[in-house]
């Protein structure tokens, strides 16, 4: 009713109620009767029962991080205060509802007001490509030649395309791993090929890489003999630290270079080298001198001048067969010219040579065959009278000779 001076004793009527928390309301604006106003307030000042709420001031909602929620069934959604909180902040909401797709954004001083979200623009999509950073803002970039299907990732490039792994600026080095469970029975490959990769010529592949059939770690070639057979290159078993090859040799590429055994115990000489750095086999034709002429001197044409040679580092192991059908006109010492390489230049040093065979010799005493240091040639003598020793002539030799002689020798590189 209303508010008027009181100046009688007043009269109002209580409504019943079956609960002590009820809230009771008057009944229109004049008479005396109050009614239950479906309100409640429990001991703990929980308020129920209200529906529309008018306030002319603010609602405050006191203590930490206490939420307004907005009930739908027994579920509800909530606003609440960020714990911490520092200062006051007032957020003053857009004047309609906005569009389609747009957000809510501030202007930093807490007024809200609906955008559009920014568009990116993709150059040069396309199905598979990976998308990379242009330089400009909500402008990428579909590139061409970088593409993952799911399985398999492609950089292709008609310059030459590269996979870079920079580390310049850590001090951990740089890694690349390829990994597959342990269980897996298939290979881990990695693969080079050109054009077509089949393996014919022309179209050549290698696979490097660990093959779980055979256990190994191998190169394999698509391309041995311009056909498809996969020949293996070389291999390591699994857990072995020997490496095998299979249908290639190993070779040095560069002069003085070779296999390096630095690692054996050495002699109780005075070592020089533990590089092997040469091998070599083939052939040479020797020839007789005499007086360091050769005036009329013919050879049977049935291998009349035969020269091999071995050569392991600088050691050099040598067989000739040399017959003759006619000594010819020259005279004076006798020698053998033609070895494939130069002897060892050390003072004094000469390499002695066996006699295997000889046939009509016209000497009578015993012949020697030795190389002298920094030469080519092989000097013959013959112990004469008091021990001495005279070189061989032409005159120990007869028109039908033949000598074969075999030995070794240090080469001077």
């Amino acid at each position: 009713m209303a508010n008027t001076a009181i100046n009688h004793d007043p009269v109002a009527t209580f409504p019943g109620s079956s609960t002590n928390t009820a809230v009771v309301k008057w009944s229109g604006t004049s008479g005396n009767a109050l009614l239950d106003s479906g309100v409640l307030i429990d001991g703990s000042n929980n308020v129920t029962g209200l529906n529309n709420v008018t306030a002319t001031g603010y609602l405050h909602l006191t203590g930490d991080e206490k939420e307004l929620r907005f009930y739908e069934g027994a579920n509800y959604i909530a606003i609440a205060a960020p714990s911490g909180l520092g200062a006051d902040y007032t957020f003053t909401l857009p004047l309609n509802d906005g569009s389609a797709d747009e957000f809510l954004q501030t202007n930093g001083s807490g007024v809200l007001t609906w955008a559009a979200a920014a568009g990116t623009t993709i150059n040069s999509n396309a199905d598979n490509r990976v998308i990379t950073g242009s330089g400009t803002a909500n402008t990428l970039t579909g590139e061409s030649t970088l593409t993952y299907d799911g399985t398999h990732v492609t950089v292709s490039s008609t310059n030459t395309p590269k996979v870079i792994i920079d580390s310049t600026s850590g001090n951990n080095g740089s890694d690349v791993t390829i990994s597959e469970a342990a269980s897996a029975t298939g290979s881990l490959l990695i693969r080079y090929k050109q054009g077509a990769g089949d393996g014919t010529a022309g179209d050549m592949f290698y696979n490097l890489g660990f093959e779980a059939n055979a256990d190994v770690f191998s190169l394999r070639s698509g391309d041995i003999d311009g056909s498809a057979n996969h020949g293996l290159v070389f291999s390591a078993a699994k857990g072995s630290p020997d490496l095998k090859l299979d249908i290639g040799n190993l070779v040095i590429g560069t002069a003085g270079k070779g296999i390096d055994f630095s690692a054996t115990a050495n002699s109780s000489g005075s070592m020089s080298s533990e590089l092997l750095d040469s091998y070599e086999e083939g052939t040479f034709t020797p020839t007789i001198t005499f007086g360091n002429a050769s005036s009329g001197i013919t050879y049977n044409s049935g291998g009349g001048q035969i020269g091999r040679y071995i050569k392991i580092g600088k050691l050099v192991w040598i067989h000739i067969r040399l017959a003759v059908t006619s000594k010819g006109s020259s005279t004076g010492s006798l020698k053998v010219t033609g070895l494939p390489f130069t002897s060892l230049n050390v003072t004094n040093y000469q390499s002695p040579l066996a006699i295997g065979y000889t046939e009509e010799l016209a000497w009578a005493t015993i012949p020697a065959f030795q190389i002298g240091e920094n030469s080519t040639t092989i000097a013959g003598y013959e112990s004469v009278s008091a021990g001495a020793a005279a070189a061989l002539t032409d005159g120990d030799y007869e028109n039908n000779t033949t000598i074969r002689l075999a030995g070794c020798y240090e080469a001077n590189a």
